[in-house]
């Protein structure tokens, strides 16, 4: 467990913009959460990134 201004989570994961094909962030993006385990504990979600937006943070929060 890590603590942060939210309280202790498991997992954090950050992609550099090196990894993100042509080095651009826009665009439409799948992802799923983790449980204490690693193992999937969630259905499919989707999100998109408008174009000159510099940063996405997420927060699952289960309470």
């Amino acid at each position: 467990m890590r603590n942060g201004p939210n309280g202790p989570y498991n997992y954090e994961y950050s992609v550099g913009l090196n990894d993100i094909p042509d080095k651009r962030l826009d665009g439409c993006y799948v992802g799923w959460v983790l449980d204490g385990n690693g193992q999937r504990d969630s259905q499919n979600f989707e999100f998109c990134v408008p174009e000159g937006q510099g940063e996405v943070w997420i927060l699952f929060d289960q309470n």
